[in-house]
Order: C-alpha cells, then structure tokens, then sequence
C-alpha cells in the first residue's frame, strides 16, 4: 500500500482508547490538560499539511512554524509520551499510523531542506 493510501486509514481511535485504559497508572502521572487523542491528532494533521504543500509543488509557501515542526518526531515533539514508547507497539492501529506519520515527515523534510 502506497504512503499516501496509509495516511487515509482511519484514525486509530479504539487503539488509542484500550491503550490509555491498560495503562492508566502511565497517564494518571501526566498532567490533565494532556490529551493524546488531540497530540497524535495535532501531529498527523501538521504533517498531512505539509504534505499537501509538497504535493502541489509549493514547499516554499509551508510556513515557518510548520518547518519546525516537521524537525520533530512524534516523541521529540511531545516528551511526556517517552513512558508509553515502549508499549506502543502492542497497538498495531496506533504503531502503523505513527510509523506512517513518521515516514511522511521524513520525506517532507527532505523536501524542506532541499528548498
């Protein structure tokens, strides 16, 4: 299946739901205005923004902010998901939309630093 095909899957709702359930000691550590549904949401959607803009030829219009932003994995952008890492994998759903997203920004980015 093509990178773009994959980033049309659904969003991984129910993984992410079982995955804060099996491990609620993990977020109840975080702070309560942290919200993994809106970060990994934030996350994809600031990629597939940029992707658009490299899809249509115009990676010299992407703002700055979103430049930043493609330097950043997942992980790197938001820390305070490093305790989950390691279970992740666990949640196929979740696992393959964040290898995706991951190599999407990739390729982004080498657009970006080429420009």
């Amino acid at each position: 299946m093509s990178i773009e095909k994959r980033l049309h899957q659904p969003f991984p709702d129910q993984d992410i739901e079982q995955l804060i359930q099996n491990h609620q000691e993990l977020f109840s550590s975080l702070p309560d205005d942290i919200c993994l549904f809106e970060d990994l949401n934030d996350y994809c959607m600031s990629i597939a923004g940029v992707i658009s803009y490299v899809l249509a030829g115009k990676v010299n219009k992407i703002p700055a902010y979103l430049k930043d932003i493609m330097m950043l994995s997942f992980f790197e952008r938001y820390p305070h998901y490093n305790l989950i890492k390691s279970v992740i994998p666990s949640y196929p759903a979740l696992y393959q939309e964040l290898k995706d997203y991951e190599a999407a920004r990739k390729v982004a980015l080498k657009f970006i630093q080429s420009e």
